[in-house]
């Protein structure tokens, strides 16, 4: 395996055991993290992913090999980044159909998922104090997806150039 191959997983490996802790701490009831302080190591997160699929993006030549490398290290990190929104809501709250605050786990999971895909069935609704997290979660979501897309894309494309000039 190549050094980038090892370091792909290595980061794979840390955004798997990123997302076991959160979801530990996502079931709990204490907070470990005040929210503005997750939302910062979030954003380091996701400027990371960015860096990654710009950095394939540039590239003239990539194997398809890569692809199931980038597929190892985006969907853990997609869970990684999908959990951390839903401890953010489970501490700021949530206001749901009866107009009560919940904080269920749950709840905020299924609030944060909904949120990033930009759904937004309107069942429950971010808190003053969760709004400016819901934004920046439903922002990161449309980036996320269209440099998921485009960057798979890029290898499938890069990977089937590389096959018919042979």
């Amino acid at each position: 395996m190549t050094p980038s191959g090892r370091a792909t997983l290595t980061i794979a490996q840390s955004a798997v055991v990123a997302l076991a802790l959160q979801l530990m701490t996502l079931f709990q009831e204490r907070e470990v993290l005040p929210p503005p302080i997750a939302a910062v190591f979030l954003v380091v997160i996701f400027g990371g992913y960015i860096l990654t699929c710009l950095m394939i993006l540039n590239s003239e030549k990539t194997p398809f090999a890569h692809a199931g490398l980038f597929l190892t290290v985006s969907l853990p990190l997609l869970a990684s980044l999908l959990t951390g929104f839903a401890i953010i809501y489970k501490h700021t709250g949530l206001i749901g159909p009866d107009c009560e605050k919940f904080d269920l786990s749950w709840s905020a999971l299924y609030f944060s998922i909904i949120t990033w895909t930009t759904v937004g069935y309107g069942d429950f609704r971010p808190t003053p104090a969760s709004r400016p997290y819901a934004a920046l979660e439903a922002i990161a979501g449309l980036i996320f997806m269209g440099l998921f897309i485009a960057t798979l894309a890029h290898i499938g494309n890069t990977a089937s150039r590389g096959k018919s000039t042979r």
